[in-house]
């Protein structure tokens, strides 16, 4: 149930087959939980179960369906995660300011909220299944290690914010698919010199390449929105505008 071992002194939890549910904030503030194993049958990890807790590796069952808001949010110690296939929903805030170097999406992934991995400073490896349509608005805020990021053929929307002030992120690789980057998708990303934008793109919004290295670009002829201050104190020296 909710809060069922907030702020208690656990070292470890034996989760047993037959558990469905981890309640909200179940064991939020555990301050020296170390490894959970969570069993094949549990289908949701509610909002805020293991938020700001010292948990440092999990596993998480194959018939985990969601995990909620805030779930691991603010988990210092937690480095890696790989997700299982059976996963459909990451939460708002799911893994925002935790310790991830690196997590593994699997592609049952449908649904991935807003600011899931916000301010994971560390996170330097992460990959994007197939099955995910969009990008949720600051995603991947502030995630300053991260060097570069592959979007699959499925995404059309780049949000908001997703990819602002990651000042390490140098390489994007974006589909054909993509058809719009939304405001400040990618301010602030101090080392991205070079981008190829897609021949499928219909705009780009307000402050989307803001405060970036981009020395030339090249906007194709499908572009029919270019925002306010999409290219903002860049350091470009050539653009192409086509027909």
């Amino acid at each position: 149930g909710d809060e069922a071992f907030q702020s208690t002194a656990l070292t470890s939890i034996q989760l047993r087959r037959g558990l469905v549910r981890i309640g909200r904030r179940a064991f939020q503030y555990t301050a020296s939980l170390g490894t959970v194993d969570i069993p094949d049958s549990v289908r949701v990890i509610e909002d805020g179960a293991f938020a700001s807790s010292s948990v440092s590796a999990v596993t998480v069952g194959n018939g985990t369906l969601e995990i909620g808001a805030g779930a691991f949010a603010s988990c210092g110690s937690l480095t890696v995660l790989d997700l299982p296939e059976s996963l459909t929903s990451i939460g708002d805030s799911a893994f925002q300011s935790s310790g991830l170097t690196s997590i593994i999406l699997r592609s049952g992934l449908v649904s991935m909220g807003s600011s899931a991995f916000m301010s994971c400073v560390s996170l330097v490896d992460i990959s994007i299944p197939s099955s995910l349509a969009s990008l949720g608005n600051n995603t991947f805020t502030g995630c300053v290690s991260l060097e570069s990021i592959a979007l699959p053929t499925s995404v059309s929307v780049i949000g908001s914010y997703v990819f602002d002030s990651c000042t390490s992120l140098r390489t994007i690789s974006m589909p054909t698919s993509v058809t719009r980057i939304s405001q400040h998708a990618f301010s602030s990303c101090t080392a991205l010199s070079v981008i190829s934008l897609p021949t499928s793109l219909n705009r780009i919004d307000a402050g989307a390449f803001a405060r970036t290295s981009l020395q030339t670009i090249d906007i194709p002829s499908s572009c029919s929105v270019l925002g306010d201050e999409a290219f903002q104190s860049t350091a470009l020296t050539s653009i192409q505008l086509r027909r």
